[in-house]
C-alpha cells in the first residue's frame, strides 16, 4: 500500500491499463475504417462534423499517443528517433484517413476552425 501512496501501481494495474489502452487502440482502428468508408460526400460528412463527431476524433488523438514504454519501443524500432512520429500507427492512419475524408467534403473554413481549436487545446494542455 505504501507504493500506491508513492504512485507506483502493481503489476495487475499496470495489465490492465495496458489491456484497456490496446482496447482503445482497436476501438479506435475499427470506427475510423468504418468512417472512412462513409464519410465520402458532403451529405454524410457535415451533419457528422456538426453533431461533432470531428471533435471526437480530435479528442481521441491525443489518448493514442504512446507514453513510456510503448513511447520507447515505438522510437526505437525507427532509424531517426528524432523524427519519429505516429505515422507508422495503423490507428492514427485510419483516423487520418477519416480526417482527409471530411476535409475534401465539408467547408474548408468550417474544418480549419475545429482544427485550430483542437490545437488549442493541446497546446494549452501542454503549456504553450
Amino acid at each position: 500500500e505504501d507504493r500506491r501512496a508513492r504512485g507506483f501501481i502493481g503489476t495487475n494495474e499496470v495489465t490492465e491499463l495496458e489491456n484497456s489502452r490496446t482496447c482503445l487502440m482497436q476501438y479506435a482502428y475499427n470506427i475510423g475504417q468504418i468512417l472512412e468508408q462513409n464519410l465520402h460526400n458532403e451529405e454524410q460528412s457535415a451533419p457528422f462534423v456538426e453533431e461533432g463527431g470531428l471533435d471526437c476524433i480530435l479528442e481521441l488523438y491525443p489518448l493514442l499517443m504512446p507514453g513510456g514504454r510503448q513511447f520507447l519501443s515505438h522510437i526505437s524500432c525507427l532509424s531517426s528517433p528524432s523524427v519519429a512520429s505516429l505515422t507508422h500507427s495503423t490507428t492514427v492512419h485510419s483516423l487520418t484517413a477519416t480526417v482527409k475524408s471530411i476535409a475534401s467534403n465539408y467547408e474548408p473554413h468550417k474544418m480549419m476552425k475545429k482544427l485550430i481549436d483542437s490545437l488549442d487545446k493541446q497546446l494549452t494542455v501542454l503549456g504553450r
